[in-house]
């Protein structure tokens, strides 16, 4: 946090001879929360800077927090209230009384200019960004359980004033990764007793805002760029196979997203260069899969006993219904 009336400055004699300036806060501790099948993690990072001043030459201020850097997955291109006691859920999932995977992380990231603060330089950077990655895969037999929850924000609120000889850039972004898969192992066992089932939820809540206000000031001598972007990269899936006992095969797939962008340039703009102010979102896969999936089979295959076995119910079905040999002695 940079105080009010505080003046931080790398001023030379001229523009070119002046310092650069970096404030940047960053959160990537890999702290996990929670035993056995139960993983929660939060992280955050956030710039204040105040009625203060900055002066230097490129001034690159930038908060960025990332949830489980060391899970390893590949991309490419609200409030939830399920009435049930997560304070129990997560005592079960602990002593792995369920055979169930949960996975929550919650990522945030801020950066706030406020109103009287003085930002002067060359090229002026401001970006908030934020990676949250959730992976639940948990290994169990016959039934699955596998919960993953996903929340990031990615915030800029800019309501001071930027004088800038070159470029001034304001951004957020926000990069998710969400990965829940529940399938029993098939290879040692499939389901007990002829029945497998797999329930597979995954939460997507995402919020990416960049916002320079009406009380904002920017003047500058390049371009301006106003961005909020955000990547969403998410697969839920359950497959169950009951294999050759098969009875029973059940799958349910929850896969629930929220995702909101928004960039927003509302205040006094003196620009020479060209002005640019884009708001997306990108959805893509994870691990070669995307979207929701949910797979049951029961794959049956009748054996020489079991075909035996079957004849022999039809021909004992056909003598209880069809004529009967008695005797009646009176």
């Amino acid at each position: 946090m940079v105080a009010n009336g505080v003046t931080v400055s790398a001023q030379g004699n001229s523009l070119a001879n002046s310092g650069d300036i970096t404030l940047y806060a960053s959160d990537s501790r890999n702290e996990i929360t929670g035993l056995g099948f139960y993983n929660y993690d939060k992280v955050s990072a956030t710039v204040t800077i105040n009625a203060a001043t900055i002066q230097g030459k490129d001034i690159d201020i930038q908060a960025r927090a990332e949830s489980n850097p060391d899970i390893t997955v590949s991309s490419g291109g609200g409030q939830l209230d399920l009435s049930v006691d997560f304070g129990n859920i997560k005592n079960d999932l602990e002593q792995q009384s369920l055979f169930s995977g949960y996975s929550q992380s919650e990522v945030d990231t801020k950066i706030t200019v406020a109103s009287g603060a003085v930002i002067e330089g060359d090229n002026v950077t401001i970006k908030a960004r934020s990676i949250a990655r959730v992976v639940s895969e948990p290994i169990s037999i016959a039934l699955s359980v596998a919960i993953g929850s996903l929340k990031s924000t990615a915030d800029v609120q800019m309501d001071g004033t930027i004088l800038a000889a070159g470029n001034v850039d304001i951004s957020s972004q926000s990069d998710n990764y969400l990965r829940v898969v529940a399938a029993p192992l098939f290879g040692i066992g499939g389901g007990i007793g002829g029945f497998a089932a797999s329930v597979a939820v995954g939460l997507l809540d995402s919020t990416t805002t960049t916002n320079v206000s009406g009380n904002a000031n920017i003047v500058a001598g390049g371009n301006v760029n106003v961005q909020a972007s955000s990547f969403d990269y998410s697969y839920v899936g359950a497959e169950s196979d009951a294999r050759e006992d098969g009875k029973l095969a059940a799958s349910v797939a929850v896969h629930i997203e929220r995702s909101d962008t928004v960039a927003t340039l509302s205040g006094d703009a003196l620009i020479q260069g060209n002005v640019t102010v884009d708001a997306s979102q990108t959805q893509g896969r994870i691990d070669g899969d995307w979207g929701t999936l949910a797979h049951a089979v029961v794959d049956r295959t009748l054996g020489v006993l079991d075909k035996y076995k079957d004849q022999y119910r039809q021909k004992a079905a056909g003598t209880a219904v069809g004529s009967c040999r008695c005797l009646t002695l009176f």
